[in-house]
């Protein structure tokens, strides 16, 4: 009996260490990333309304309805968002009937997040376009892979556009791998709906695997210390590493994919780059070239100047000038030139 009383204490107290040293190792930890100015993400806000739910095929998709989000600083507006029962963004206030379609995909810079109906890409190119219904589809957060899910969705559901804008930026070829850093800020924004996050692999012979969403969980005490929140996103990270390694191939692999869904139904398909980095831009436009899809150079450069303050989407001007390219590429007579 005595014997097995020590034993007992042993071990009780080799936990009381190891829990010692954990607690010590992540008190220390923590105090170097403070001192380094490293810092927990900002709560945010809850919406009374909120504008987004989850779905278990996309991850998250609007919910239609009215919504006035507040001005991210007192000298900014506030922000009118529309979205139809399609889940489509307000592109007009008009109510004429029109025989052919073009639609609009990608994320938030399509969508035109931050800015009120009237001010965004697809709305601008509604008001020059007179022959074709503006349809914007896009969504905050959204990728090259969940923007053909979405193409694929309005197919299945009959919808036959005359068009298809894929609007692409950077930042798109992460969200489809379902990046470490990315899935973690998703998690951030939508943390209380706990939001999965769908993504796309690449095997041994070059072919895409599809995979259903996965729910980021955060660990105990990743809310208040900014050393457990980052040993999360490093073990995220660590897990997307192989994907992210792919992340370019599986890009173009979902755009040629995009391609032939749009050549299949007799629909005329384009790239609009709104947003890459400069040292990529000319493999980007060589990669379509090669494969013959359509682009349009919407590309503008990203300041503090152009960017909407404490949210760092496109302004206004900005989307002006995408919708002037877009238009004018609508109207060119070879939409296949890129000159």
């Amino acid at each position: 009996m005595p014997k097995r009383h020590h034993i007992i204490q042993q071990a009780f107290k080799r936990t009381l260490q190891f829990i010692s040293i954990v607690i010590l190792t992540l008190l220390l930890l923590e105090c170097i990333l403070r001192l380094k100015g490293h810092q927990l993400p900002p709560a945010r806000p809850v919406r009374k309304k909120p504008i987004m739910q989850l779905d278990e095929q996309l991850g998250w998709k609007h919910i239609p309805g009215e919504f006035l989000l507040p001005p991210n600083s007192a000298s900014l507006d506030s922000v009118n968002i529309t979205i139809a029962n399609d889940g489509s963004r307000k592109t007009s206030t008009n109510t004429v009937e029109y025989k052919d379609e073009l639609l609009f995909i990608g994320g938030s810079f399509t969508f035109g997040w931050g800015l009120s109906n009237q001010e965004h890409v697809a709305w601008k190119v509604q008001n020059e376009v007179k022959n074709l219904k503006i349809k914007n589809k896009a969504v905050g957060a959204y990728g090259t892979y969940q923007s053909l899910l979405v193409l694929e969705n309005e197919l299945k559901n009959g919808n036959r556009p005359k068009q298809v804008i894929y609007g692409y930026i950077a930042h798109h070829k992460l969200r489809n791998v379902a990046e470490g850093n990315w899935a973690m800020l998703m998690h951030d924004i939508r943390g209380t709906q706990h939001v999965k996050v769908p993504y796309v692999t690449m095997n041994a012979s070059g072919e895409l695997l599809r995979h259903d969403p996965f729910e980021v969980y955060q660990i105990p005490l990743a809310k208040h210390l900014v050393s457990v929140y980052s040993l999360q996103v490093a073990y995220l990270n660590f897990q997307s590493k192989k994907r992210v390694e792919h992340a370019n191939g599986i890009f173009e692999k979902l755009v040629l994919k995009m391609q032939e869904l749009c050549q299949t139904y007799d629909i005329d398909f384009q790239v609009a780059i709104l947003y890459e980095e400069p040292k990529e831009i000319d493999n980007l436009t060589s990669f379509f070239q090669h494969n013959d899809i359509p682009y349009i150079d919407c590309n503008v450069p990203l300041s503090h100047e152009n960017t909407i303050e404490n949210d760092g989407h496109p302004v206004q001007s900005v989307h002006t000038e995408w919708a002037e390219r877009i238009v004018k590429r609508l109207g060119s007579d070879n939409p296949q030139s890129n000159q």
